[in-house]
């Protein structure tokens, strides 16, 4: 008697893996979105700082917290879907 061309429980765990994928992505894109507005939020608030503080007399910037905010909770909420 042959055994059957492939092993039951394997097609299952892939077709389980084929399902968490889109799930995976979904996190990993999470994260790398909201590093992306983390770094955005510190290059933007640097540069706005750097240029306010050459000139002699003061000026203002700008401190992105809207973008540190959000790409905080964005990094969170993909590593915490795990």
């Amino acid at each position: 008697m042959q055994e059957p061309p492939y092993n039951p429980d394997e097609s299952r765990s892939l077709y389980q893996d084929e399902e968490a994928s889109p799930v995976r992505r979904k996190m990993s894109s999470d994260v790398w979105i909201g590093l992306a507005m983390i770094v955005a939020g510190l290059v933007v608030t640097m540069v706005s700082y750097a240029a306010a503080s050459s000139g002699s007399g003061g000026g203002r910037y700008m401190i992105t917290f809207g973008l540190f905010i959000f790409g905080i909770i964005r990094v969170v909420r993909g590593l915490s879907s795990r």
